[in-house]
């Protein structure tokens, strides 16, 4: 193919050099938007983890201080009910015979001990245990 016009001899490396760089320009600028994407992806991923990471951990740290303090309150309970009159008469009396030993005869004595006892308790316990709910 022979080019006979001067303004095509002109204009047709002008326009391959502009179509080549154009090109040239798009892959670039593809590579690079995919590049920017990937790094945004990758600190919006690091953003969420690290606030999932102090969020279970203020989580943690509120559910271990619930367990605290149910523990203290419960250990506190423990100590009220372990001094009352008549609890270390029903632990004396339960140890009196053979714990395992269902036809035990201390047995009905035990189970009357702290039916009379739970009974006196229970009313207030209930009450104690709805206004901590």
């Amino acid at each position: 193919m022979h080019i006979r016009k001067i303004r095509t001899k002109l204009l047709l490396p002008v326009f391959v050099v502009l179509a080549l760089t154009s090109a040239l320009g798009v892959w670039a600028l593809n590579g690079g938007v995919s590049a920017l994407v990937l790094d945004q992806l990758t600190t919006t991923n690091e953003i969420l983890n690290r606030g999932l990471e102090e969020s279970t951990a203020a989580k943690m740290q509120a559910i271990n201080g619930n367990i605290q303090r149910m523990s203290n309150r419960a250990l506190e309970e423990a100590v009220i009910l372990a001094n009352m009159p008549g609890v270390a008469d029903a632990y004396r009396l339960a140890h009196e015979g053979d714990l395992d030993d269902e036809n035990d005869p201390f047995l009905s004595r035990r189970v009357n001990s702290y039916d009379r006892h739970l009974s006196l308790l229970l009313p207030h316990l209930s009450r104690q245990w709805v206004l901590m709910s």
